[in-house]
């Protein structure tokens, strides 16, 4: 299972390094400037959805203790990423100034969890 969930994960670093590329470049070309945030943002709001999708399937028998373990923990572990959200909010915060890197710190955060939790109902029986 260890080996499983280090694959996973290495998967699901690779995945968001890509999306971060994806987005980064689409982002600060339109707006040039910074391309982390909008991407690291992107990639935490939606890992976090899908980490509550598989848990809602979990719950409801759908996904193995095991698939859950290597989904949620290893490829969505690995896609989503807090340290490198954490240093693009002190990042800003040079750059932008501290009310701008506060509501950053704020709102992505609570965007994912409110996104887990979506992912959570939209998985779950009615």
């Amino acid at each position: 299972m260890i080996v499983l969930v280090a694959l996973g994960g290495a998967i699901g670093a690779m995945a968001r390094y890509a999306v971060d590329l994806l987005l980064g470049a689409r982002w600060s070309a339109r707006r040039g400037r910074g391309r982390r945030g909008v991407a690291l943002a992107v990639i935490n709001i939606t890992g976090s959805l899908l980490i509550g999708l598989v848990a809602g399937l979990a719950l409801r028998g759908l996904v193995s203790d095991e698939l859950r373990t290597v989904l949620a923990t290893g490829v969505l572990g690995g896609y989503t990423t807090f340290s490198a959200a954490s240093l693009d909010v002190v990042e800003q915060a040079e750059r932008e100034g501290r009310a701008a890197a506060l509501r950053r710190a704020i709102a992505v955060p609570a965007a994912a969890v409110i996104a887990c939790a979506v992912g959570l109902w939209l998985s779950s029986p009615r």
